[in-house]
């Protein structure tokens, strides 16, 4: 999928390392967030319990806090505390990291953890326990 229909994700499932990787880009906002929720709840090859990295590198919209807390909240409905999964977020260095430590904040005070990478290859190793090939 790519912006030329509107559309600011995508993402792969490696069922092999129980993987999901979603990449944002453009200007992703809370919409497309959703959408990509939905998406993955609806493929077949999904599950909860696979380990998640979110790639926002691309992203160049800064989102005000108040999408950030609607997207905290919108981890809140779809994960299952009890479920131990490794979750990462890839975000740019500078201003997107101090967002997405804003965003890790929120998500912390929900009993969400999270952990903030600024390389893809270091979140995919930490959440998959194995090397990127």
């Amino acid at each position: 999928m790519n912006s030329e229909d509107g559309i600011q994700y995508r993402y792969e499932i490696d069922v092999e390392r129980h993987l999901v990787l979603a990449t944002f880009f453009g200007d992703a906002s809370l919409t497309d967030a959703q959408a990509i929720v939905a998406e993955l709840y609806s493929d077949p090859r999904h599950s909860s319990s696979m380990g998640r990295v979110y790639d926002c590198r691309a992203v160049t919209r800064m989102p005000p806090v108040l999408e950030l807390r609607a997207v905290a909240d919108l981890f809140q409905r779809n994960v299952d505390p009890k479920l131990r999964v490794r979750r990462a977020i890839v975000v740019a260095p500078g201003a997107y990291y101090g967002l997405g430590r804003m965003l890790q904040a929120l998500l912390d005070l929900a009993g969400l953890e999270v952990h903030l990478f600024t390389e893809l290859d270091e979140a995919v190793t930490w959440v998959s326990g194995h090397a990127v090939s």
